[in-house]
This record gives C-alpha cells, sequence and structure tokens, in this order.
C-alpha cells in the first residue's frame, strides 16, 4: 500500500550492471515515487531521490543507528589470536563487498575473511587500528558507524554523505593509494585527538 512506510537507502547502481537489473530498478524507483511516507537514511540519499523526481515533502531523513549487539572488547591480544591477527603490525580494515566498490587491493599482506557473523567483524573492527572505507558511492556507510562506536580511526572517501555523518573528525582521503597511506598515518598518529573529538558521535549513533 502506498500509505505504508518504505525505507530506501540509495538508488545507487552499478555502471556494468546488466539491461533487466536496470529495468527492474527504474521499476522499483517509479513504484516508490507513489508512497506518501518514505524514510531516507541520509539527506543525501534523500537529495537522490528528490532529483528523481521524489515528492520532499513525503520524505523524512532518520540516520542508522548502531546495533544493539554491538560492543567494545578489551581482550585485544586473545581476538588476534583468535583471527590469525599480525601482534606487532598496524592493521587497517576495509569492510565492502569487494565488487562494484569499497575495495582495497593491498600488497602489505591482506588478510580476507568472508562471510562474517556480526560478532566476528565486531571483535575483528575492536582489534584494528584504523577502518578504510573508500566508497565511490554511498548511501550511508555503516562500516565508519560501527568503528565510530568502537573508537577506531575512520578513513574515508570525499562523499557527500560522509561528510554529512562523519565531517568534524573523519580523515578524508583521495582515491589513490599514496594518498589513502598518508590519511592511514594521520589516523594512527593522532588516535588519542580523534578518541576525544569523536564521543559525540558515539553518543548520537
Amino acid at each position: 500500500s502506498t500509505d505504508g512506510i518504505v525505507t530506501i537507502h540509495d538508488l545507487y547502481h552499478p555502471k556494468n550492471e546488466p539491461f533487466y537489473v536496470k529495468k527492474i530498478r527504474k521499476f522499483k524507483i517509479n513504484k516508490y515515487r507513489k508512497f506518501k511516507n518514505i524514510i531516507a537514511i541520509s539527506k543525501t540519499t534523500m537529495e537522490s531521490m528528490i532529483e528523481a523526481g521524489f515528492d520532499e515533502k513525503n520524505i523524512q531523513v532518520i540516520h542508522h543507528g548502531n546495533s544493539k549487539n554491538w560492543k567494545k572488547y578489551d581482550d585485544i591480544e586473545n581476538i588476534k589470536r583468535q583471527y590469525g591477527l599480525p601482534m606487532d603490525r598496524k592493521i587497517a580494515l576495509t569492510v565492502g563487498d569487494g565488487i562494484f566498490k569499497n575495495n582495497i587491493v593491498n600488497d602489505a599482506g591482506d588478510i580476507n575473511f568472508i562471510r562474517l557473523s556480526e560478532e566476528d567483524l565486531n571483535k575483528i573492527m575492536c582489534a584494528s587500528d584504523v577502518l578504510i572505507r573508500v566508497s565511490s558511492n554511498e548511501g550511508f556507510g555503516i562500516p565508519p558507524m560501527q568503528a565510530t562506536a568502537l573508537g577506531v580511526p575512520i578513513v574515508l572517501s570525499k562523499l557527500p554523505v560522509f561528510k554529512e555523518l562523519f565531517g568534524q573528525y573523519a580523515f578524508f582521503t583521495e582515491i589513490d593509494k599514496a594518498s589513502i597511506l598518508e590519511s592511514v598515518r594521520h589516523a594512527v598518529k593522532y588516535r588519542d585527538d580523534y578518541l576525544q573529538k569523536s564521543k559525540p558521535y558515539v553518543d548520537y549513533f
């Protein structure tokens, strides 16, 4: 029913998406334009919806909140042992689908995990020194929010939605290897300053 409530995360679609998927996507967008009660997960998503012909008065922005199960683990050494993470190196974590966006190919000794549970990801993020999220497009960005709750510094691409949500304290980077590495160094070096500045964001999410 168009009187119901629908949540829209983003209108993003990969450029190399098959033709039939694009047709289905277009059909869905046309359908959702008729809804009177739409939740957009960010102002950035809302703006893209308005550009796509949605009526602004039907849209309300409600940011994601963190999972009630998300928590800070303090026994980092045991976590590193459990997941085979190095004890003597800084750990930069990237979380993504590895297909269209969010994926970084690194030559510094990759460890890859597939189909992690929420608890596994929670623990690995706690054991990380920095989270890298260099997306080409986002409606929100859940991993940076998750890292924020754990006091893990975040290195982000310069997307409008990242500046909307994390602009006061994130380390922003261009999407190239040298820039990412430099931002990671800054994030590790100024971690204590980051922890102080990020407290209001932790409470918010």
